[in-house]
């Protein structure tokens, strides 16, 4: 699915990570991820989708982005991984 076509290996987990962080736990999704869904305020997702661009989150593992939800969530979580 990640082609590393562009050959810049930074851009692409920047991509990754932010692919992840747009699979966030949605409520209606409960009965099947046995997840409790998550709300993040749209300004807070633009700020965070801003922020892994220009490269705020490049210490976070990309796994910590997967269904998760705020930033807070996801450094909590890699802190937790470490």
């Amino acid at each position: 699915m990640w082609s590393d076509a562009c050959g810049d290996p930074i851009a692409i987990e920047r991509a990754r990570k932010l692919a992840n962080f747009f699979a966030q736990p949605f409520f209606c999704a409960e009965p099947w991820t046995k997840r409790s869904g998550t709300h993040v305020p749209l300004a807070e997702a633009l700020k965070t989708c801003a922020s892994i661009l220009d490269g705020a989150h490049d210490d976070l593992p990309i796994g910590a982005f997967y269904f998760a939800g705020g930033i807070d969530e996801i450094r909590a979580r890699a802190a937790g991984a470490a």
